[in-house]
């Protein structure tokens, strides 16, 4: 993966559910009449953090995860942050040659083990 490439890289985005989806919105007319509210049937609220990946989908288990009750209690600021450290992990993952899939299941909570229970710093 060459440094820059954003393409091949995990990607943060949010829902903006007020925003116009265009052309988009015709295709979604299959599923639900239109896009927002087929997100909010599925449990996406505006303003929510969704990941894509390398291949431009999102991975679902990830996506439930920033959609989950937990993550919605979170400030506006530690869900940024940790949204932000999440897609870091992935992407160091992902230079690593390791599927996120096969990574265990205490690898994504590490970054954060470790930096709460680091010393603090003055």
């Amino acid at each position: 993966m060459a440094v820059g490439d954003e393409a091949s890289r995990w990607q943060v985005y949010r829902y903006d559910l007020s925003q116009s989806f265009g052309e988009l919105a015709d295709l979604g007319t299959q599923f639900a009449s239109d896009l927002t509210s087929w997100v909010k049937a599925r449990g996406g609220r505006d303003g929510q953090p969704f990941l894509l990946g390398p291949d431009g989908r999102p991975d679902l288990r990830i996506n439930a995860c920033l959609g989950s009750a937990n993550w919605r209690n979170l400030s506006e600021r530690s869900s940024r942050s940790y949204t932000y450290s999440l897609k870091v992990w992935l992407n160091f993952l992902l230079t690593r040659g390791v599927n996120s899939r096969a990574a265990t299941p205490v690898m994504p909570v590490m970054p954060y083990a470790l930096r709460s229970t680091a010393p603090r710093t003055a």
